[in-house]
């Protein structure tokens, strides 16, 4: 099964002209067709005329949309779709002699909020069966995105795949390829033009350009992107590169009816599983080829000419090929292992800029007065460094080097140092206040006006094989607590923090919004302080699966229209405290209204865009709003031990572990929803 998403989808009016007759004014049509449309509706078009699995998502809004949905019914094509105000689009197509093709595309229906929800929905509803067939799984998002839907969307999509266990394959435009590549998307198909949109300014010239100057920086942002490209050329074929060989697939010339649907088609046919890239590259091809030969948008018997004459050759690289970034592999060229303190180079992992996890090799630290070098055991994979490294973080730069959430064991001493000793282990508390303005001599150096904070736009971070950092900032792990444990010490702390802010939560009504990895953490922190009651919502059924688990007495689908009244009913009264482990405007205005009247709402997430409040509500209603930043060092000790008394165990939270060669993997293990802590081994 090869689903296929199609958020702007429309109805089709081809018309087929005669060649001129003369200098007119009006043209009348030879034919005119009326077709189901959009990119991944013909995708899923292609491959159900060539007996392939495959099931179309999309929204549908009006008489056209109804329209939409019979055609494809008609031609035997599995849908979900979902319902959208006001009318589906009607795109308009002329064909010429000689396949010149004159394309009309209206804008389409705005797509509100709540059925982009729904549309996301429908799509994991069409991807359970996927993900227990027993073959390759594919999401194919497709086409222009609606008014009303953000390029930033695209990441909810891959992520929402990957969770599934499905490759994500991306054929669009401008602002929705850029998203997709930084998403994480697997394969990228542009054609030439879609292709300089997501290069950087001045890579590739206007205009047609020669297959080995196509094949050169396809190739480069396959390497530097980690994903697959699959580039349309038109007359000339098609590419396919994942950053070590380059294919060109092409055919014998023909004379084309209608283009308007070949990138579809060729991009149907690479989704169909065979046995290597060349065999689908040249069924790729003979797809497209194929639909360059019909009158409509899709052709009745995709790949009727087979592969025959279709040749497919590897390019020569311009320089030695190397595995992608994101999967590198341990060979003899991995990074070395320090032997102790007096090493040469270590390996770094870099968030690059161009949102890329990478490894380096620098020249190793060394510690001056007042620091530690400390060698790396594990280091965790946080929330924040994976809003960074999307560009989502409010206060984190790329490039930048990870790792605040660390174990390590001390290396070597500068000058003065008392508070560790040589041999100790370690984890790091990762603010760095300057000691000496208003909030640092008020104690609240986590509020420091000069603050910099190890691992997050530090010129260092944990996650490298030696790092030095000021001694103070280190705390001793006891001598019964393993590692993996101990690497919980740090994301635990600022739940602890959020808690205490709260004030006491004995015998109290408790939400938790978002059950990530801090949610569940401040899920354990207040059942051992005595909470009554406690209900947590989340987006996705995995995780509310988990927090039941973990000691909610009740979980609710954040996605749910009735929410607030969900988690009150629930409690059997409003929230005395509510956790906001999100932090996006719907959590926020939810949070308030579980706290009506007289609640607390903690603010506990790090938001990634400005929030309003429903003021009227907190003002009359006496609803008090707590921000909570990261921990203080009662916060660690606190964290200790919870550790030591099994409150919080590191079998219900640490769920995968990666090498440091597997970096990127880590960080993509991290936001697929399948898992909880993710650490990563030095």
């Amino acid at each position: 099964m090869i689903v296929t998403l199609t958020p702007n989808p429309g109805l089709d009016l081809t018309y087929t002209f005669p060649p001129d007759t003369g200098d007119v004014e009006v043209h009348r049509a030879r034919t005119a067709t009326l077709e189901a449309s959009g990119k991944g509706v013909n995708v899923s078009r292609a491959l159900a005329r060539a007996g392939v699995a495959t099931c179309a998502v999309l929204p549908v809004a009006g008489g056209t949309g109804r329209h939409l949905r019979e055609l494809l019914g008609q031609e035997g094509v599995a849908c979900r779709t979902v319902a959208q105000e006001g009318e589906t689009r009607v795109n308009t197509t002329a064909l010429r002699p000689g396949g010149e093709t004159l394309k009309l595309n209206g804008p389409g229906a705005r797509l509100a909020p709540a059925e982009q929800a729904d549309l996301l929905a429908a799509t994991a509803a069409a991807l359970q069966p996927v993900a227990a067939d027993g073959h390759e799984r594919w999401l194919a998002m497709c086409g222009s995105l609606p008014p009303g839907m953000e390029p930033s969307s695209v990441a909810e999509v891959v992520s929402l795949a990957h969770r599934h266990g499905a490759r994500v394959a991306v054929d669009a435009s401008g602002s929705v390829l850029v998203a997709a590549l930084a998403a994480g998307a697997d394969l990228l198909a542009p054609n030439q033009i879609e292709l300089a949109e997501i290069l950087p300014e001045g890579r590739l010239e206007p205009g047609p350009q020669p297959v080995s100057v196509l094949a050169e920086v396809a190739r480069e942002l396959s390497r530097s992107s980690g994903a697959e490209l699959l580039v349309s050329l038109g007359p000339d074929g098609a590419l396919w590169t994942d950053g070590r060989e380059v294919l060109h697939g092409w055919g014998p010339p023909l004379t084309p009816v209608n283009t308007a649907g070949a990138g579809d088609a060729l991009l149907a046919g690479w989704l169909v599983e065979a046995p290597s890239p060349r065999d689908r590259l040249a069924r790729a091809v003979a797809w497209g080829r194929s639909a360059c030969l019909a009158a409509t948008t899709v052709d009745p018997h995709p790949g009727r000419h087979g592969v025959e004459g279709i040749s497919v050759v590897p390019l020569e690289a311009p320089h030695p090929a190397s595995p992608p970034p994101r999967a590198p592999s341990p060979d003899p060229a991995s990074p070395p292992t320090p032997e102790g303190p007096h090493v040469s180079a270590i390996t770094r992992v870099i968030v690059t800029a161009e949102h890329e996890v990478t490894l380096t090799t620098v020249e190793a630290p060394r510690p001056v007065a007042g620091e530690a070098l400390v060698r790396s055991v594990l280091s965790g994979v946080c929330g924040s460094d994976t809003h960074a490294q999307h560009g989502r973080h409010p206060h984190i730069a790329l490039p930048y080097a990870p790792g605040h959430e660390v174990v390590g064991v001390v290396d070597e001493l500068g000058e003065g140092v008392s508070e560790v000793a040589v041999g100790d282990r370690v984890t790091v508390e990762p603010t760095l206040p300057c000691w000496h303005c208003k909030q640092c001599l008020a104690g609240r150096q986590n509020l420091c006006e000069n603050l910099a904070f190890f691992g997050c736009g530090y010129a260092q971070g944990g996650m490298a094989q030696l790092f030095t950092v000021p001694a103070n900032r280190l705390h001793r792990v006891p001598d019964e607590m393993d590692d993996v444990t101990a690497s919980l010490i740090e994301p635990l702390s600022t739940p602890v923090h959020a808690v205490r802010l709260a004030g006491s939560v004995e015998g109290k009504a408790v939400a938790i919004l978002g059950a990530g990895t801090i949610g569940l953490l401040v899920l354990a922190v207040v059942r051992s302080q005595g909470a009554a009651r406690v209900v947590v919502s989340d987006v996705l059924e995995s995780k509310r699966d988990r927090a039941l688990r973990l000691g909610a007495d009740v979980v609710v689908d954040a996605r749910a229209a009735d929410v607030v009244d969900q988690v009150r009913s629930a409690l059997g009264e409003s929230a005395d405290v509510v956790f906001d482990c999100v932090a996006i405007q719907s959590t926020v205005d939810q949070a308030v209204g579980m706290a009506r009247k007289a609640g607390t709402v903690v603010i506990v997430g790090v938001p990634s865009a400005p929030v309003t409040l429903d003021l009227p509500v907190v003002q009359d209603e006496q609803v008090r709003v707590q921000g909570a930043a990261t921990y203080l060092p009662q916060d660690y000790a606190a964290s200790i031990e919870l550790l030591r008394s099994g409150a919080v165990r590191s079998d219900d939270m640490v769920t995968a572990t990666f090498p440091l060669e597997q970096a990127a993997e880590a960080f993509a293990a991290s936001t697929s929803g399948d898992q909880v802590k993710v650490l990563v081994r030095l």
